[in-house]
């Protein structure tokens, strides 16, 4: 439990972003950063990684900065209609774990575009914005 396990993931990735110019914009769908410590395992090939454990990072490797900036807004802004302006208990509930899942993408939310990120982001996101 005293282990840090995700400071070297923002070093690499960071870095590597930094290096290669991509932080306005990111380096797009198939975007990858340059490893030392996952030479070829833990996901990694001849040196690079695709994706990593922590998903405002793969945001940023992403889409860069603008991506993560959109993001989050777009995300404060559901959490925030959801919270404060309903009247539906349930809206408030999603809202409450919309909010937490932000909190945990920053240490470990991993990038799965399955079901229930769709479910939580996409319908969520339609349900507050229509309020």
């Amino acid at each position: 439990l005293v282990a840090d396990t995700r400071t070297l993931l923002y070093r690499e990735l960071i870095t590597s972003v930094v290096s290669s110019d991509d932080i306005l914009f990111g380096s797009g769908a198939s975007g990858k950063y340059s490893t030392i410590i996952f030479e070829n395992t833990g996901g990694g090939i001849n040196g690079f990684r695709y994706r990593c454990e922590v998903h405002f990072l793969n945001i940023f490797l992403y889409f860069g900065f603008v991506g993560v900036i959109s993001y989050t807004l777009l995300l404060f802004i559901v959490c925030y209609q959801g919270i404060y302006n309903s009247k539906n208990i349930l809206a408030k509930m999603l809202s409450l774990l919309i909010a937490s899942r932000i909190l945990l993408s920053f240490i470990e939310e991993f990038s799965q575009y399955d079901m229930n990120f769709l479910f939580l982001v996409n319908y969520g996101a339609s349900i507050f914005t229509s309020i």
